[in-house]
């Protein structure tokens, strides 16, 4: 089974920009509301202009894994711009019965959300995200098993960390330097 999907292909995207399409609407229209057109892409492009947007990703656990991360990306992913806020919801519609939503706990402020799929379950993942206005917000969207996930971000050497420490460790150089020599002018290069 696969251990980490993109769902920017999968992804439909809505503006809201008055903010109306609530937990509650939801809710009460089964997801109905919920009518936005899919990304097709394998980024998701929320623009510029800071508008309330709701991303739905319908789900359908065919693995033996029953807990996920969703990602929204970092920088070195291809992450672009800043989120104001971000909400997640787990909305079931069953073939009877009223629909429920369920909040779904962010992990930390990098954009991960931990969600239960039960084996052979289906549900759709509801996210309110308002991005910064004057910069394009753009995610790398993708959803993780908890154990691929843990293994991801345990190897995750980015370029920028690489880059980091080859500026960090040229600064403790030209300090060395300077204080083996006793010459303070060689600290501008540090």
């Amino acid at each position: 089974s696969t251990q980490e999907i993109s769902l920017a292909p999968y992804t439909v995207i809505q503006a809201d920009p008055l903010g109306k399409i609530s937990k509650d609407v939801i809710e009460a229209t089964a997801g109905q509301v919920l009518n936005g057109s899919v990304s097709g892409s394998n980024m998701v492009n929320l623009g510029y202009d800071g508008q309330s947007m709701l991303l739905t990703i319908k789900l359908s656990n065919t693995s033996h894994q029953e807990h996920w991360v969703i990602d929204m990306g970092s920088r070195s992913q291809g992450r672009l711009g800043y989120i104001q806020t971000a909400k997640a919801y787990m909305l079931h519609v069953p073939a009877s019965g009223p629909a429920t939503m369920a909040d779904v706990p962010m992990l930390s402020d990098k954009g991960l959300f931990s969600i239960h799929v039960p084996q052979y379950a289906q549900g759709y993942v509801v996210m309110n995200i308002i991005p910064s206005a004057g910069k394009p917000a753009i995610l790398p969207l993708k959803i993780y098993s908890q154990e691929a996930y843990v293994k991801h971000s345990q190897s995750d050497f980015t370029p920028y960390g690489i880059l980091s420490f080859i500026i960090i460790a040229c600064a403790i150089f030209f300090i060395a330097m300077a204080m083996m020599r006793s010459d303070l002018s060689i600290l501008i290069y540090a």
